[in-house]
C-alpha cells in the first residue's frame, strides 16, 4: 500500500500547486502556470496597514480602500511593517501599480483558494469595500515617487 501516500501527494501537488498563501496581512496569488491570463486594469493605490484589523489596503483617495492581493512571492516584515516583493520593501505611505483589477471574493477563491479568499472578504468587510485588488499573477509590482 505504498502507493497511497505517493497518490495522495501527487493529487495535492497538483490540486495545491495553484493556490496562494496569507503571511500575515499579506495576501498572495499562486505561481503563474500555463493558463495565467491577466486583467487589463492598472491596480494603484498608497499602501494602508490597519494593525487593529490585521489588513493591508490600497488606499485611492481618502474614500476607497481595497483590500488588495499581492502577486506570488511577497511576504511580510512585520518589523518595521513592509511587504517585502520582487527585491522591494514596501512600506505603508508608499504607491504602488502593477497590472490587475478590482474583482470579487469569489474570483479571489477560483485564482488563490479559500483562505486567501476568506482572509481578503473579511479586511474588505472591515473597511465596507465592494471588491478586492488583485495584481496579476505574476505581475511587477511598481513603487511610483512621490505617492499619489
Amino acid at each position: 500500500m505504498r502507493w497511497l501516500p505517493v497518490a495522495a501527494l501527487a493529487a495535492c501537488l497538483t490540486s495545491c500547486a495553484y493556490r496562494g498563501g496569507v503571511d500575515g496581512p499579506v495576501l498572495s496569488s499562486p505561481l503563474p502556470d500555463a493558463r495565467s491570463g491577466g486583467m487589463d486594469a492598472v491596480v494603484r493605490g498608497v499602501v494602508v496597514y490597519d494593525e487593529s484589523a490585521g489588513c493591508l489596503y490600497l488606499e485611492k483617495g481618502a474614500e476607497y480602500r481595497y483590500p488588495v492581493v499581492w502577486p506570488v512571492g511577497a511576504s511580510w516584515q512585520a518589523d518595521p511593517p513592509a511587504v517585502k516583493i520582487q527585491g522591494l520593501l514596501v512600506e505603508p505611505g508608499l504607491s504602488v501599480e502593477g497590472g490587475g483589477g478590482y474583482v470579487s471574493r469569489n474570483f479571489i477563491e477560483g485564482v488563490a483558494g479559500v483562505d486567501v479568499a476568506d482572509a481578503a472578504q473579511a479586511c474588505a468587510d472591515h473597511v465596507g469595500a465592494d471588491g478586492i485588488a488583485l495584481f496579476n499573477v505574476g505581475s511587477r509590482v511598481d513603487v511610483i515617487f512621490p505617492p499619489h
